[in-house]
């Protein structure tokens, strides 16, 4: 029934979100990359959209380049605060993408847009993590550009040596990527640091290296750069010649471009070129072109900023409000759905509760007649069981008897092992005391003489022979002491692994509590004798003077 119930459910579709393709969000995106610069509120819009689309779809990738393009956009039109809120956006999605260069150029962007919010902490923190990530990944290009970038911010730091170390380094790498972009960039930041360092033919030299790696984007915003420091240095040297030459072709250059910021700087360095030259009315002229062009930049930059942000913030509007009437809409369908699925689950369970019900006294009714058997069953198993347990009791009645009996029979043959131990013992007692006799008879032997000599040797010879069938006493102790004491060895060797022959049969002798002067016939020793050896075994056995060598072994 479980199964038929998720089949039905089954049935049911599913509330789709309908979603543009990823291929027309990433045309719309390549379309609003394509407008930054020349339509930043068209490029915007578009942008939104595309971010809309990416998020309905759930591109992570999609989403992470839409929002490092807000952050450039924001940047482009001056508005750092935003663009730096879109960039940690754009970084936050890299980072779930796992895109490792793309976090790395994120994070040196934020360093650049940081820098001209005035923030030069930030930008260097941004510009070292940057640097770590490429220097991961092995990407000469980043390290290198990241390089020069940090050596710029330490030039401003008034750092001249190690911001010209940086960029030196940034060469090396810069050279085995084969990036003149690049190259023409960080020859222009070391000619800057020559500049401000006053070393002048230096600087010349770096900036007409960078000067000629730009030359294929001629009018570009670098170019016009290089040409205008060029003319700047040869100001700072006298050659006001020379300064007037370069700073013409910059302002030249600027206004073909429409690039107000260099022409409005080639402008005020031709006042400046003018004023030293005396010619003060020039002077005058090109300053006061200057301020026409900042009061306009001025203007332009806030009335760009304002349409940007206004744009911006009328697509949020719009999108807050398309997102709550879509989300109105999917909470009407899902109502509906939820109510004709509430519906439809209790029918399902009306009916399941009627064909369980009916399915459970169909079962009830045969559970009562299987009962029936089982009891009847139960009754002669209780009674086959009752009749077991008169056997098994007789049966451990027996097996008590037998008990008692094997243990009866045990204490006996016990009792004949003790009384076989306690003559072997006397048998060894009375050996050694025959040895004794032995010896006090070839004591006199040896003081005798002649026939008589000979006669005490034969009987001690006699006596000999008569005691040799009794070698086998000991061996003969030993086993029937161990049938009585079964473990008594085996405890003592726990104590002391390495105990002697001699030192097992003293202990087994104290153990059947014989007198010492019993123990030292046996042994074969004097009284003396028995007592240092007992003094020795108890040092082995490392007991207390206090302690009983006795009381020891009788527990074991």
């Amino acid at each position: 029934m479980k199964h038929l119930f998720l089949v039905i459910i089954s049935w049911f579709p599913v509330l789709q979100v309908q979603a543009i393709s990823n291929s027309d969000a990433d045309s719309l995106l390549a379309k609003a990359e394509a407008l930054q610069y020349a339509h930043p509120g068209k490029s915007l819009s578009l942008t939104k959209m595309a971010i809309h689309h990416y998020s309905v779809s759930g591109n992570i990738e999609g989403m992470a380049n839409s929002h490092f393009l807000l952050g450039r956009l924001f940047y482009i039109s001056g508005a750092f605060s935003q663009s730096i809120r879109y960039q940690q956006e754009a970084l936050k999605w890299y980072s779930r993408l796992g895109n490792k260069k793309a976090i790395a150029e994120v994070h040196s962007s934020l360093g650049t847009t940081y820098y001209f919010a005035r923030q030069p902490g930030k930008a260097m923190q941004e510009q070292q993590i940057a640097m770590a990530i490429y220097q991961k990944l092995n990407d000469s290009k980043g390290i290198a550009i990241t390089l020069t970038r940090i050596g710029h911010l330490r030039e401003k730091e008034k750092k001249p040596e190690l911001a010209l170390q940086l960029h030196n380094r940034a060469l090396v790498y810069c050279r085995k990527s084969n990036d003149s972009l690049i190259l023409a960039e960080i020859y222009e930041n070391i000619g800057s640091v020559y500049e401000d360092k006053e070393v002048y033919p230096k600087a010349l030299e770096y900036y007409r290296l960078a000067n000629a790696l730009n030359h294929s984007q001629k009018g570009n915003k670098a170019q016009i750069t290089i040409i205008n420091n060029i003319g700047d240095c040869y100001r700072k040297m006298g050659d006001f010649k020379q300064a007037i030459q370069f700073t013409h072709q910059a302002l030249n250059e600027a206004r073909k471009s429409d690039n107000q910021y260099e022409e409005r700087s080639a402008l005020r360095d031709l006042s400046k070129l003018y004023d030293q030259e005396k010619e003060f009315r020039k002077a005058k002229i090109y300053l006061d072109s200057a301020y026409q062009i900042t009061e306009m930049l001025y203007t332009d930059e806030g009335a760009q900023q304002v349409a940007l942000l206004s744009t911006f913030y009328e697509l949020e509007q719009k999108d807050r409000k398309i997102e709550l009437l879509d989300k109105n809409k999917r909470n009407a369908k899902l109502t509906a759905w939820i109510y004709l699925q509430t519906a439809l689950i209790i029918c399902i369970l009306l009916f399941v509760i009627i064909w369980r019900q009916r399915v459970r006294l169909k079962n009830e009714r045969k559970n009562q007649k299987a009962q029936e058997v089982v009891l009847e069953t139960k009754q002669k198993l209780m009674q086959v069981e009752l009749d077991n347990a008169w056997l098994r009791e007789s049966k451990l009645s027996s097996d008590l008897q037998n008990q008692y009996l094997l243990e009866r029979e045990l204490q006996q043959e016990l009792q004949l092992r003790s009384q076989s131990l306690s003559s072997h013992t006397l048998q060894l007692i009375e050996k050694n005391g025959l040895l004794e006799a032995l010896q006090q008879a070839l004591l006199k032997a040896i003081k005798a003489e002649g026939a008589e000599k000979n006669k005490q040797l034969r009987e001690v010879s006699r006596q000999i022979d008569f005691s040799f069938h009794r070698d086998r006493d000991w061996s003969n102790f030993e086993h029937f002491f161990a049938q009585v004491h079964s473990s008594f060895y085996d405890k003592l060797k726990m104590h002391l692994p390495d105990i002697s022959r001699t030192e097992q049969r003293l202990c087994a002798l104290i153990k059947l509590k014989l007198e010492s002067k019993e123990i030292a016939i046996i042994l074969g020793i004097t009284v003396d004798s028995l007592r240092i050896a007992r003094y020795r075994l108890k040092k082995r056995l490392k007991l207390d003077e206090a302690d009983s060598l006795g009381s020891f072994i009788e527990l074991l």
